[in-house]
């Protein structure tokens, strides 16, 4: 976790691990038995056993589909580590649009992120929701005059590597699942400006 930590390098991955966190850690450990190499590949085993999509999630997906609104995936992340997500949780194609900071080369809390998801989703910010556990790097879409959702069952204490302004969220939820996206819904109704029958969820 140490070595984790002290190397916050854009477009990488520290949950589905990196080369780098096994050649700091083998050569901090003295560990010569096996190469970093195979210590990542068979981190990857173990991570990608453990892959899985929180329940609820999936049906709260199509739930907005049924109600005609597009969904999109914003991440900071490597595009391995998303493209090894979708294809164990068969994921792919609850979303219309992918955007990973690997591949557009910024990452949240950067509101040119926030902006490719717009353009892609060809929407305006006032019809756009952005779901996430970070008030610094998901909050700062509100800079951008996108709602704010804090799910807050997803946050971690001390998993978090942004550094900037937080962002107070608009809305809390506990967890995503179709009742609490609908009560979401509801809400954003009601507010002026907000998502609308036409809007987006992201």
């Amino acid at each position: 976790m140490k070595v984790n930590r002290e190397t916050n390098i854009p477009f990488i991955s520290h949950t589905f691990g990196e080369l780098v966190f096994f050649e700091k850690t083998f050569r901090k450990l003295k560990i010569v038995s096996i190469t970093p190499e195979q210590g990542l590949l068979q981190f990857r085993r173990i991570m990608l056993q453990k892959m899985k999509l929180e329940p609820g999630i999936k049906d709260a997906l199509a739930f907005l589909h049924d109600q005609g609104l597009k969904t999109a995936l914003l991440t900071n992340e490597s595009k391995p580590r998303v493209q090894a997500f979708l294809d164990k949780t068969t994921s792919r194609d609850l979303f219309d649009e992918v955007v990973v900071s690997h591949e557009v080369g910024y990452e949240k809390p950067d509101p040119r992120f926030f902006k490719e998801a717009l353009q892609r989703l060809e929407i305006e910010p006032s019809e756009l929701a952005m779901f996430g556990d970070n008030e610094i790097a998901d909050g700062a879409c509100k800079k951008l005059g996108i709602l704010f959702v804090l799910v807050t069952a997803m946050k971690k204490k001390g998993w978090c590597w942004k550094h900037g302004k937080a962002y107070s969220p608009d809305y809390l939820i506990g967890r995503i699942d179709p009742e609490s996206i609908a009560r979401f819904l509801i809400f954003a109704a009601a507010d002026k400006g907000a998502t609308d029958k036409n809007g987006v969820i992201l």
